[in-house]
């Protein structure tokens, strides 16, 4: 037999196997048994607790019912492998497969005019009467009025909404800590999931490495996702995260808190306005991206800090983050934190930060070091578009377009050093401020409308300038606002700060996220965050 046709038997035969030891699991919670099978959608399994307690073979699938609900909380029984990640997903067409962290409560007889009572053996953290979230009264006597509750001694107290009894209706209160714990396995994907209700966070890896989260809608939990121990390559990719209006808590997003859980990447990601702390937060983790994500209000956007160790490596780049607000956290929409003897450092590009009525800073760093800040837009925060403190060396912000950031458009404080070349800054008190332990090099910058150009201690650079930079509206509400209209005197009189600055918003894109375009292939450099072609 020719050898040609030996190898191509042998790749089949390779293929075939690998194909055959892995086995697909069906999990149905309306038609479904545990003594099926589980390896058809004719004989599919029933409930959760079966699915924990069965061993897996890297590459196998376990696959849930869409439409169905799962009031259960599943374990991870066993690791997939490079290449052949144990899938947990979806099968079917309708709505997502639903897995529930509240229980449903019944039972409910009179306590005391609008007041009922039913016995729950659990101490919930919230209640929701049809899908609504109820407020928690602090004690039984302060429940004076409709859409209350209060939780004692195994009795669950309602005055439900309208005054209504709540019999027949659908009242939920939250019992479950997980939806999904992903304890010491590895390669484990999540995939097509809904997920919502929990005391705690919804996927928690631990001591679990290579665990993805993607495609999945997420839902009322103090951390969407919370990866600790030594969790590295985490990665939760195109997801939502929404929060129902009342509920309370932490709200965030994505928690990574480890110094072993290097490498973890957030992307493509929508988050709503949770109001909670900080919506994707690093801990001590090097090489963290966060990129493509689109988030509203929380009290901040997205931080890299260094509690317990230097951390580096970070990459921010291409999000869009609204109405980070100070009443909840600190109100910076990225933010590179260190702490004394540790440092961190991070290189942000290419974000749209526009702030709201609380939002602090656009950035911000404490002691931040050797950090790169280029090709940003920060428009519309109460204080600072960028501003770094607190012996913050030898970082570099070029390339930024900083609107109407009223006390000044980049802020650098208390001891350290920067370049800052090649940026608009328009509608600040301040163009660059810096205090007297500041070294600064600036250059080629224009200030627009800024009344005190730079501080006393800076040398003014020979071709900064305060000509108006001519963006295609006259007064920016948007992103696409800061384009630059032909003839800007900011194209093609920056300065050529070699890579990675050359690389900024190409305008051909009608709305953020804009592509990237390489200033030098259009041939000159402009200033600000957009290329001109």
């Amino acid at each position: 037999m020719p050898r040609g046709i030996l190898h191509t038997l042998a790749a089949i035969t390779v293929f075939a196997s690998l194909t055959c030891s892995a086995t697909v699991y069906y999990v149905d919670s309306a038609a479904g048994s545990d003594s099926n099978s589980g390896t058809s959608t004719s004989a599919p399994w029933k409930t959760l607790a079966h699915v924990s307690s069965h061993s897996y073979s890297a590459g196998d699938q376990i696959l849930l019912k869409t439409g169905s609900t799962w009031r259960e909380q599943m374990s991870v029984p066993s690791s997939g492998a490079s290449g052949k990640p144990i899938t947990i997903g979806a099968y079917g067409s309708g709505s997502p497969p639903l897995i529930n962290g509240a229980d449903l409560v019944s039972g409910w007889s009179g306590y005391s005019g609008f007041i009922y009572r039913a016995s729950v053996s659990w101490t919930p953290s919230h209640v929701w009467y049809n899908g609504a979230v109820v407020t928690k009264a602090s004690s039984l006597s302060a429940m004076t009025v409709a859409s209350t509750w209060y939780y004692s001694s195994g009795s669950l107290y309602l005055w439900a909404p309208a005054s209504a009894n709540p019999s027949g209706h659908a009242v939920e209160a939250d019992r479950r800590s997980r939806a999904i714990d992903v304890i010491s396995r590895s390669y484990i994907t999540i995939d097509g999931l809904s997920m919502k209700n929990s005391t705690s966070s919804l996927v928690a890896p631990y001591n679990a490495a290579h665990v993805t989260v993607q495609n999945s809608a997420l839902k009322n939990a103090w951390v969407g996702v919370y990866a600790t121990a030594a969790s590295p390559y985490l990665t939760v990719n195109n997801n939502t995260f929404t929060v129902d209006s009342g509920y309370t808590g932490s709200r965030d997003f994505v928690l990574v808190s480890s110094s072993s859980a290097d490498n973890p990447v957030v992307s493509n990601n929508v988050i709503g306005d949770t109001g909670g702390y900080v919506v994707i937060m690093f801990n001590d983790v090097n090489n963290a991206q966060a990129y493509g994500n689109s988030m509203t209000g929380s009290g901040g956007g997205i931080e890299t800090a260094a509690t317990t160790r230097t951390v580096s490596g970070a990459s921010f780049h291409d999000n869009a983050i609204f109405s980070s607000d100070h009443r909840l956290v600190d109100g910076e929409s990225i933010k590179i934190r260190g702490t004394p003897p540790y440092t961190a450092s991070a290189t942000v590009y290419r974000n749209y930060i526009k702030g709201g009525a609380y939002t602090w800073d656009g950035i911000g760093g404490w002691y931040a070091v050797n950090s790169k800040v280029y090709g940003n837009i920060v428009m519309n925060c109460t204080q600072y578009g960028i501003q770094f403190t607190l012996n913050s060396e030898n970082n570099v912000f070029d390339n930024n377009t900083l609107y109407k950031n009223p006390t000044a458009g980049i802020a650098l404080y208390t001891n350290g050093s920067a370049q800052v070349e090649n940026n608009i800054i328009q509608l600040s008190a301040v163009g660059i401020s810096a205090d007297s332990g500041v070294t600064v090099s600036e250059d080629y910058n224009m200030l627009n409308q800024v009344p005190t150009l730079r501080s006393s201690n800076i040398h003014a650079g020979s071709h900064t300038n305060t000509s108006n930079p001519s963006f295609s509206s006259s007064a920016p509400a948007s992103s696409n606002d800061f384009k630059l209209k032909s003839g800007s005197p900011a194209i093609g009189t920056g300065s050529n700060l070699g890579s990675p600055y050359n690389m900024i918003l190409d305008p051909s894109g009608s709305a953020f996220p804009y592509p990237a375009v390489d200033q030098n292939s259009l041939g000159s450099w402009e200033r600000g965050a957009f290329a001109f072609r």
